[in-house]
């Protein structure tokens, strides 16, 4: 298993670093290497009176300096069972991931670019394709910021506005507070609302985990 992932690791990277390469000609003072992070996850889901449930999701980000520090590309896909209950998005103003009841069959890219990145703010600007028939294209803005309010105590709040060719505008609100119980763990508890021409009203939840 491990020489599989070695292989794979190398040949993901050197596409990545070739993709980087050919687009790219910015020499930033500080050169940051060509990198990737991969996600694959698999689920089986049983219910009583149902077959098993198999299911994959695949999150990838690559961080292409040559061609600009400030700029990644993320691919997304996801086949999961279908879930009995609602939960909070995981990507807000991003198609698929973006509603409490996702559609469970949805692959998509988006060019993320960064105007602000630090331990406190994250802003960025996104553009992207839904990969399916008809093509869905989708641009946003996140923002986020994080305040330690004590040792163990942390806040998030994060405001996203986005734009579909489906569905026109929309925006995300999103707020979590989260609390050190030790070494290894985390209580965690967020909330989020999302109002846009496709819901034609509001949505929110909120999560204890």
């Amino acid at each position: 298993m491990d020489k599989t992932h070695a292989m794979l690791e190398r040949n993901i990277l050197k596409q990545t670093v070739r993709f980087d390469n050919y687009f790219g000609s910015v020499k930033p003072e500080i050169l940051h290497q060509t990198s990737y992070v991969l996600r694959w996850r698999n689920s089986i889901r049983a219910e009583q009176g149902s077959n098993l449930n198999f299911g994959s999701s695949l999150l990838a980000n690559f961080a292409l300096p040559k061609l600009s520090n400030r700029l990644q590309l993320f691919i997304a896909g996801e086949n999961e069972p279908g879930l009995t209950t609602q939960s909070l998005p995981e990507d807000p103003g991003n198609p698929g991931f973006d509603r409490t009841t996702p559609t469970t069959h949805f692959a998509n890219t988006e060019l993320r670019y960064e105007l602000i990145q630090n331990h406190a703010v994250n802003l960025f600007l996104g553009a992207g394709v839904r990969l399916q028939l008809p093509f869905e294209a989708f641009a946003r803005s996140r923002f986020q910021y994080i305040h330690n309010l004590n040792d163990i105590l942390l806040m998030r709040v994060a405001e996203t506005f986005f734009v579909k060719n489906t569905d026109l505008f929309g925006e995300t609100t999103e707020f979590s507070l989260e609390r050190l119980l030790g070494v290894t763990t985390l209580l965690r508890w967020a909330s989020a609302g999302t109002a846009s021409k496709e819901i034609n009203g509001l949505e929110w939840g909120s999560e204890l985990s």
